[in-house]
């Protein structure tokens, strides 16, 4: 049996808002904690836990990247560097829908994508938070975005993103013939 050094830590929520359940996190890190600065700093680690289990939720049913059939890790590394910017991309869209939803669209993605999605929208005219240029990018993605549903998923996301930059392609494509 092998030995493994770890430190165990609990943290938990003195005052916790009325009508809540105070939080309480056992963690275990095999990261030395000699400090009450150390501990901290793992804490701080493992809230960002949540956004990483995403960061590869996006990857994985978003942009397949279980199902690409590489034969070898570089593959599999030129493949997450091409897949990362836009897994990100989404990612920072959904958080700041969900976090900052009133944000305008035009500070998550750039202003050439909102204008694909307002004119296949059928909303030229119109200004868009965050919360609606990731529940529309999701509708043309198959999300029915009904009062009853639930937030839009990584898989209708990643279909709708898709649609829009094949038109973006289009759009860059017509520029190029017309010139």
């Amino acid at each position: 049996m092998t030995e493994v050094k770890a430190s165990l830590m609990r943290v938990w929520e003195p005052e916790p808002p009325q009508g809540m359940e105070a939080l309480e996190w056992i963690l275990v890190t095999s990261v030395t904690v000699t400090s009450v600065q150390d501990a901290w700093q793992r804490v701080t680690w493992y809230k960002w836990r949540w956004f990483v289990e995403d960061f590869h939720k996006v990857l994985k049913t978003g942009c397949l990247l279980e199902d690409r059939c590489l034969q070898t890790v570089d593959a599999m590394c030129n493949l997450l560097a091409i897949l990362t910017p836009t897994a990100m991309r989404l990612l920072w869209l959904r958080q700041t829908a969900q976090v900052a939803p009133d944000t305008p669209a035009t500070e998550v993605i750039s202003k050439e994508v909102i204008q694909v999605v307002l004119h296949l929208d059928k909303r030229p005219k119109a200004t868009l938070t965050a919360r609606d240029l990731w529940r529309t990018i999701a509708r043309f993605g198959g999300y029915l975005d009904r009062k009853s549903d639930p937030p839009p998923g990584w898989q209708t996301l990643w279909k709708g993103w898709i649609r829009v930059q094949t038109i973006l392609e289009g759009v860059h494509l017509a520029r190029q013939f017309s010139a």
